[in-house]
């Protein structure tokens, strides 16, 4: 019996180290290594690069989202200067929000350091949050791939922007909440009990004073509730109490650093510097006399913030593909299926071979996505066949686990059907991890350890994830700006509906071009028309 333990002891620590090394490598491979190219601003670069460049200066500024991811990129271009031997901001400070433009000498190596570099950290976690999911090193393993070879976060993180400290903290609270779930009260210690509660506070302030869109994370308390302290109720409200603390303390202290960080006025930018500032900010600005404290004038910077918020919110376009048939934004319903792709960035650059371009798009990874959305589908219809016919598909734990990423996802979803500006197809990354989870969950429970498909498991396993993989490697050269002629650009224009158009080349939705693509590839005869000579 000691020897049979001892090898399964073996087996599982060279799993885990196999699976570890492979994580890391994977993580490097595809979202760290030359993460400075393309060496431009991309995309929403435009206004998180000049806002973190205004901290650094102390430069006064009011932004549409909460501070923490912006202070963060500020923190990592502090933080790798020494490396990039860029002494200044290069006047960035001067530049206003969306500007594109850059000045001489700039490099953005380390305004991207940091959202990298989290969205490493978050690989592990999301792996650490399918093994407390599945309780398989084997299958987190391979649902980990979901999120290391996922073409859409990977552009999305190696930029300057918010997603991955958003993904963060929302990978935190879920681990920490998770973690909850799977405790026994009576073999543990009241301290792991207070750790998960910080920790589960401390990713719910992370993801939401990054972007607002993380509060969806405050249903995770009630759920909670529901599913495992009912009968605790004195303890959850310790738990709760502890959280509340955390959250209001963080949120203080992050606009309190926010506000002390850029006392500067900066005439050029939007109405002299002071955005909208009411007349009693106007005062604590320009240090006029006053008749309320240190306090009050927090509180009336915090008013005037999200005023600004409010009101910026409120001024962008909405999305209308009656009226603006050329917006890349994308209504919440077709997100799963990845409606519509973005490009970040497109260069034309000369080739041997006629001519060669290279694109950077924000795209899905078709396989994924599909199975994802497939995994939604089907975890809403196990969980209405259990409720309402009272028939078990699921066993209680997995039922339990669903619902509760399903109440989650529906929690973030169902808000934005109500918002009125334009969204983009990044702004649904943390449902699509929701759904991953919910593919893992049932690719377990309801194929993998069913007796009837034991004997093809693990090889239809494997070959989900070489699919997965094969399927990022075809997308891969709109991930890294590789070259691509027309043809192999348009190729990967897949489905109709994800509207998806290459800068100098014809529309892929064009009949007439495909056509004509057919008639110079295949040399088919059409009526009429003469026998195509040979190329």
């Amino acid at each position: 019996m000691k020897e049979q333990a001892s090898k399964f002891l073996k087996t599982i620590l060279c799993l885990s180290g196999f699976s570890l090394g492979f994580i890391v490598s994977a993580s490097y491979c595809n979202y760290f290594k030359s993460y400075w190219y393309p060496p431009t601003n991309v995309w929403d670069e435009g206004y998180f690069i000049p806002a973190a460049a205004k901290y650094i200066e102390g430069i006064h500024f009011m932004e549409p989202h909460p501070p923490l991811g912006k202070l963060l990129i500020a923190a990592s271009e502090l933080l790798l200067r020494p490396l990039t031997k860029q002494d200044s901001t290069e006047g960035l400070e001067y530049y206003e929000e969306a500007s594109l433009a850059l000045p001489a000498g700039f490099t953005p190596t380390g305004y991207r350091f940091l959202p990298v570099l989290f969205s490493c950290f978050n690989a592990l976690l999301f792996s650490l949050l399918l093994l407390k999911l599945l309780d398989s090193a084997f299958l987190a393993l391979v649902f980990s791939s979901l999120y290391l070879f996922e073409n859409s976060l990977i552009v999305q993180s190696r930029a300057a922007m918010l997603e991955g400290f958003l993904l963060f903290g929302v990978l935190l609270c879920l681990n920490a909440f998770f973690s909850f779930l799977n405790l026994d009260f009576s073999k543990t210690k009241n301290k792991k009990l207070w750790g998960l509660s910080f920790l589960m506070a401390l990713g719910l302030l992370i993801a939401f004073m990054t972007k607002v869109l993380g509060l969806f994370l405050l249903v995770l308390w009630p759920l909670l509730y529901v599913l495992k302290f009912r009968d605790k109720k004195k303890l959850f409200l310790k738990f709760g109490l502890l959280s509340a603390f955390v959250v209001i303390l963080g949120f203080h202290g992050i606009w309190y650093t926010h506000f002390k960080l850029t006392p500067k006025i900066q005439v050029t930018s939007p109405n002299g510097g002071m955005y909208g500032a009411s007349a009693d900010l106007e005062k604590v600005l320009l240090g006029l006399p006053r008749d309320f404290g240190e306090v009050t004038a927090f509180y009336i910077q915090l008013r005037d913030n999200i005023e600004w918020f409010r009101s910026y919110e409120r001024a962008v376009q909405s999305l209308s593909l009656k009226n603006n048939t050329a917006s890349t934004g994308s209504f919440p319903i077709m997100w799963p299926m990845g409606s519509s792709p973005i490009m970040i960035r497109s260069d034309l650059i000369p080739s041997s071979v006629g001519k060669s371009h290279q694109y950077l798009y924000f795209i899905p990874n078709a396989l994924s996505w599909f199975f994802a959305l497939f995994a939604l589908v089907v975890s809403v219809g196990i969980l209405c066949v259990q409720f309402f016919w009272k028939e078990r598909v699921l066993s209680p734990r997995v039922s339990s686990y669903l619902f509760a990423l399903l109440v989650l996802y529906f929690s973030y979803m169902l808000p934005m059907l109500f918002i009125r500006r334009e969204l983009f197809l990044y702004h649904y990354l943390s449902p699509l991890l929701l759904t991953f989870l919910m593919l893992a969950l049932l690719w377990k429970d309801a194929f993998f350890n069913r007796e009837i498909f034991k004997k093809y498991s693990i090889p239809l396993t494997l070959f989900f994830t070489v699919g997965v993989i094969a399927s990022f490697s075809f997308f891969k050269p709109l991930t890294y700006m590789e070259g691509l002629s027309c043809k192999e650009a348009n190729a990967r224009a897949l489905f109709r509906f994800w509207d998806l158009r290459f800068y100098g080349c014809p529309d892929p939705a064009d009949r007439v071009m495909r056509l004509e693509e057919r008639k110079r590839d295949y040399r088919i005869v059409v009526p009429g028309e003469p026998y195509p000579s040979a190329l």
